[in-house]
């Protein structure tokens, strides 16, 4: 029997660990390294070029870039062809458990709301009792103590902290850097021909290849 190697003992033990590439996996590896065999000589190209000052460079780029594009989209149609099953799958798996999630979701809701009552409830009862030891209701301080630790809300399961929590009252008020402008808005309404105060609807040059 022939006796294995140490490294040769570590290669099989790898192997056995990872999986081995599928032959989709494989002929997208090729089409990667031919696509970028094809791009190469046209990023050189590109590379060589510091500044665009004369009409022939300007068409040499445009033409390069096309070419460029061209292999990108025949990459994004190879990406599709793995990532779209997987993206189906994910899609189809997500639906499966959306029901059940949603019903815990809705649950959780509406038993925190009622939770978060009882809070302020307890919290008014609490209050209370600091008014009744301050007016004399309650003689002792230890009486006061127990009632206020027996109000204490203890559990658990249910963690009741402090977090901050922003609330607007007067959305007119917040100063203007706050304010984000609704840009697909705008642009409705520039297509619209009612272009709002403080923009102006103008045409740019845009490139496309």
């Amino acid at each position: 029997m022939k006796k294995l190697t140490k490294s040769k003992t570590v290669k099989n033990a790898i192997k056995q660990i990872l999986p081995a590439p599928t032959k989709k996996q494989v002929s997208t590896q090729i089409v990667v390294a031919t696509l970028e065999k094809k791009a190469m000589p046209l990023i050189r190209q590109l590379s060589s070029v510091s500044a665009i000052k004369t009409q022939e460079q300007f068409n040499h780029v445009a033409t390069i870039l096309k070419n460029l594009k061209e292999l990108a989209r025949l990459a994004d149609i190879e990406e599709k062809t793995i990532t779209s099953p997987l993206n189906e799958a994910l899609k189809a798996t997500k639906a499966h458990f959306k029901p059940f999630k949603e019903k815990i979701e809705t649950f959780e809701t509406q038993f925190k709301l009622q939770m978060s009552v009882f809070l302020k409830q307890n919290k008014k009862r609490i209050e209370q009792v600091g008014i009744d030891y301050s007016s004399g209701k309650i003689k002792k301080i230890s009486t006061y103590t127990d009632r206020v630790n027996e109000l204490q809300v203890k559990s658990e399961n249910a963690k009741v902290r402090k977090v901050w929590k922003v609330e607007i009252v007067d959305a007119t008020a917040i100063p203007r850097e706050f304010l984000i402008p609704d840009m697909v808005k705008i642009r409705q309404a520039c297509e619209n021909g009612e272009a709002p105060k403080g923009v102006n609807y103008i045409q740019v040059d845009s490139i496309a290849i």
